[in-house]
C-alpha cells in the first residue's frame, strides 16, 4: 500500500496525474494497467503504469496540454532525455525524462493516433533504474 500511494504522489506532481486519475477523460472505453515490482525486474523498472483510451477533440487538445506541460517543466533540452514527433500540427508521440524520484528514473510517455471520428491516446508512466538509452534498446525506438 505505501508503494501505491508513493507512486500515485508521484504521478499526481505531474500534469498529467489528473488523466490518469479519470478526470479529464470520461470514456467508458478505455485500459488501465498498473503493473510493480517483480514482474517489471528484466527491464529495471519498478513501477509501469499505463492508460489507453479513446478521447473527442476536446479531450485530446487537453492531454496534449497537460502532457507538454510536464515536458517543458522536464527540461526538454537534454537531447538524450526526450524523444518527440509531431503531425499534422500536433503532438503524436513523445516518451520524456523526468526529474529523478526516490533516485529512480522516471519517463513519461504519449501515443495519439486518429481513427475515425476518435482519438486513441496511450499514456505511460515509468520509474526505476533504467536510462532513456536502455528503454530505447528493450522497445527498439
Amino acid at each position: 500500500l505505501l508503494t501505491f500511494t508513493i507512486c500515485a504522489k508521484a504521478q499526481k506532481e505531474l500534469n498529467i496525474g489528473n488523466v490518469f486519475d479519470g478526470k479529464i477523460i470520461s470514456s467508458k472505453n478505455k485500459t488501465e494497467t498498473h503493473i510493480q515490482g517483480k514482474p517489471l525486474e528484466a527491464y529495471r523498472l519498478d513501477v509501469l503504469r499505463t492508460l489507453k483510451v479513446n478521447a473527442t477533440e476536446k479531450e485530446r487538445e487537453t492531454v496534449e496540454k497537460l502532457f507538454t506541460k510536464d515536458m517543458q517543466e522536464a527540461g526538454d533540452d537534454k537531447n538524450d532525455d526526450f524523444e518527440m514527433e509531431s503531425r499534422n500540427g500536433h503532438l503524436y508521440y513523445a516518451v520524456v525524462q523526468l526529474s529523478n524520484y526516490q533516485r529512480r528514473h522516471r519517463f513519461i510517455c504519449y501515443q495519439c493516433k486518429k481513427v475515425d471520428d476518435e482519438y486513441r491516446i496511450t499514456l505511460a508512466y515509468m520509474r526505476g533504474k533504467a536510462t532513456m538509452n536502455e528503454l530505447r534498446k528493450m522497445f527498439k525506438k
